[in-house]
């Protein structure tokens, strides 16, 4: 994620995800809609779990301990695979006050070119099919 990893940095205090938020629990898996953008999100392991935590009101440091205490990992390596998970979660536009660096999602590029080259096309075409 480049300079966007240098700059988003978790609080004392988890965000809350946005209210609007629709979210459905598959086992350890979260699968987030966005009606506001129209768009779907599957989250897992550390994303997962940490999303789960944005509550707006749970201490950071007592996750890690959480973390910690179950076994995941030792303090630096949870806070690592903290770090990455909100990135994530931050980049994806889910959490309350915390705007991706580069602005929301765009609906339907997703950062690629709006039509892109498709050679399987071009090839039917070229023969009359």
């Amino acid at each position: 994620m480049g300079s966007a990893s240098t700059t988003i940095t978790i609080g004392d205090v988890l965000p809350a995800r946005h209210a609007h938020l629709e979210i459905a629990e598959f086992g350890t898996e979260l699968v987030v809609y966005d009606p506001q953008v129209h768009m779907v999100h599957l989250l897992s392991g550390f994303q997962a779990l940490l999303f789960d935590a944005c509550d707006g009101s749970t201490a950071t440091e007592a996750l890690v301990a959480e973390f910690v205490e179950a076994g995941v990992g030792d303090r630096e390596q949870v806070l690592d695979a903290l770090r990455i998970a909100f990135i994530d979660l931050v980049t994806l536009a889910l959490l309350v006050d915390h705007e991706p660096p580069d602005g929301p999602p765009c609906l339907g590029c997703f950062g690629a070119e709006l039509s892109p080259p498709r050679p399987h096309r071009l090839r039917r075409r070229s023969r009359g099919e």
